[in-house]
């Protein structure tokens, strides 16, 4: 029986990472929503996720702050 490749999280940058937008205080909510849907496909740990969330808040590329 073949294995299912296994999912990672999204790291900042790529188009599936979660994303709040600084300039609308009120995509906070759902940032934090999509971050713990994301927790919970992955079976992240509580202890990595505060880690993880100060990582990619306010992710926005460097390309898009040109």
């Amino acid at each position: 029986m073949a294995q299912a490749a296994k999912q990672t999280m999204p790291v900042r940058g790529e188009k599936t990472c979660p994303k709040f937008d600084e300039a609308d205080p009120t995509s906070l909510h759902r940032y934090f929503d999509d971050l713990e849907a994301l927790f919970v496909r992955h079976s992240m740990p509580d202890a990595d996720q505060d880690d993880w969330k100060s990582s990619t808040a306010g992710s926005r590329s460097r390309s898009s702050r040109r």
